[in-house]
Order: structure tokens, then sequence, then C-alpha cells
């Protein structure tokens, strides 16, 4: 096979996603240097929410975008969140890197003020992950379902809420990330063939429980290279 490629992967998330996004680069080059029998670097770049920044000519990779900002935003109709996002992911989809969405934990810690009615926050997050798929379609991104994922293990397990907080909750974050982006294809930097490869050793939603076990149990440095 070709010498393997630097997979550069731009983070627009909010500050408490970044240790899920590290995560992440650490499985995915994890995996890609098991399938290919050697390491495989992952450039981690970080960005403040909503910011454009052009790629770098040599690396060839992902852009991974959050809604959890969007969750402070509690007096904003979500009409016009939505027009933001559309012209944001429109500027982004034309640098032409794979671009993906991630969605929001709908768990929160503390309860409705009104019993029998969903919190203003709740709502919120409900609506932010439906405009999730409403962009996905017209922008024609990616969705990384981190709701359903974080459902998957559920909120005591993992001791976290919506804001991701822990090592449980971003691990389970970076498996959904890394599964997204071996399925949504990184054919630039990995042939389709070595991707299946390590979606294979990556292991599906359903094994979970054996990926965290061996996940907890290495510490997560932000060196990456296999």
């Amino acid at each position: 096979m070709s010498e393997p490629t630097l997979i550069r992967i731009d983070a627009f998330v909010d500050p408490g996603e970044r240790l899920a996004l590290l995560a992440a680069a650490h499985q995915l080059s994890g995996c890609l240097g098991a399938a290919a029998g050697a390491a495989w670097s992952v450039q981690l770049v970080s960005h403040p929410p909503g910011a454009m920044s052009d790629p770098a000519p040599e690396a060839t990779g992902a852009a991974v975008v959050s809604l959890l900002p969007e969750t402070a935003r509690l007096e904003e109709p979500i009409e016009e969140t939505e027009r933001r996002w559309r012209s944001f992911l429109q500027r982004l989809t034309r640098q032409a890197m794979t671009v993906s969405i991630c969605t929001v934990f709908r768990h929160i810690a503390e309860p409705a003020p009104t019993p029998g009615r969903p919190s203003e926050l709740l709502d919120r997050i409900r609506r932010l992950d439906l405009m999730a798929a409403r962009l996905s379609h017209s922008c024609g991104v990616g969705v990384i379902d981190i709701d359903r994922a974080l459902a998957h293990v559920g909120a005591l397990p993992a001791q976290t809420d919506y804001r991701l907080g822990g090592r449980v909750a971003a691990e389970v974050a970076g498996h959904q990330i890394v599964w997204n982006l071996l399925s949504l294809g990184l054919d630039a930097a990995v042939p389709p063939a070595l991707q299946e490869k390590a979606k294979a050793i990556h292991g599906d939603l359903g094994q979970i429980d054996a990926l965290l076990k061996r996940r907890l149990s290495q510490p997560l440095t932000s060196r990456i290279d296999g």
C-alpha cells in the first residue's frame, strides 16, 4: 500500500468537547495504524466555534463542527440559528473537506423548573438535533450522532450530561466521531479497503464496552502518532 498520509481533523467545537476530539484522534490513529501495520499520524487543530480556517494544503482530513455552543442561545429562534449554520456550512464545504455535525446529548442534570414540562434548555437541544438532520440534507454534510451514542451507554454510567464532561463521555463521543469519519470516507488519505478494515478493528457501537475498557486503561495525551 502507499505510505500513510497525514490526516488533519479541524475541530470547531465547544471547549468542553476538546477531550472528545482528542480521544477521536487517538482512536483514529490507532485503528488505522493497526489496519495498515504502520503508525498513522493524525493532526488535531482546534478552532473557535464558527470560525473559518483554510485547511493546510499538505494535509487531508475532515472538519468536525458541534452544535453544543448553540445551547447558550436560548432566546434565538431556531430558524435564525439554522440560517447562520447553513451559511457557515456552505462556506466550509467549499474547502473540499469532509464535514460532519455533532449532535448534542439530550440529558441535563438540572430538573425542569415546571414539573411535567421540559426545560428551555432541553427543548433547545431537541430543536438543535432536529436541525442537524435538516442541515445534513440541505448542505450535504454528515451527522455524528453523539446523542445516540451516549444514550446507548447511559448518562449515569457515563457520569455526564449534555456538556460531555468526563473521560467516559469523551471516549464514547470519540468512538462515534471515528466511526462517522471512516464511514463517510477519507478516500483522499486512506484507501477504501483499508478504511473498512480499520472500521472492523475499531468496532461499532455494540462493542463500545470492550472499547471503553481498553481505552480507559491508557493515558490520553496530546501526542498522536499511532
